[in-house]
């Protein structure tokens, strides 16, 4: 793993002597075993004293890389990943993972698709919203 994305001891020990470490939920790590925390756009500006999440190995603290930020958004692994570190943080902080796009759209054509009387569901439903207000109408001239 490259050292860049390891906090130095500077920063640990900063850490150490905020005291908001507890309250503030600083220096968050991440279970491995868990669903990730939030993963934002601004990872590559992350420190140890941020509330974003952290990883912690073999006693080290480090920042996700770009491609675990990929991969926590479920983009495949044959995912090209071009440009500098900050322009992948941003995009892949700000993407929507492509496996929850899936399932939303599936849903939808599902959800539309499934509905035989779309159709005539439209118009009954515009029909009352018709009955809706005409009677509301009269209520008032009355």
């Amino acid at each position: 793993m490259d050292q860049k994305y390891y906090f130095s001891e500077k920063a640990l020990a900063g850490l150490k002597q905020t005291k908001h470490f507890t309250s503030m939920n600083k220096g968050r790590v991440q279970a491995l075993d868990q669903p990730c925390n939030t993963v934002g756009a601004h990872l590559a500006k992350v420190s140890i004293n941020s509330t974003d999440p952290i990883l912690l190995i073999n006693n080290r603290y480090r920042m996700f890389t770009p491609r675990e930020v990929a991969r926590i958004q479920s983009f495949p692994e044959s995912f090209i990943l071009p440009g500098s570190k900050t322009v992948l943080y941003r995009a892949l902080g700000n993407a929507v993972p492509p496996v929850l796009m899936w399932e939303v759209t599936n849903s939808v054509i599902e959800a539309m698709t499934e509905d035989h009387n779309y159709e005539e569901k439209k118009l009954q439903y515009k029909q009352l919203e018709l009955d809706l207000i005409f009677s509301r109408g009269t209520k008032t001239n009355s």
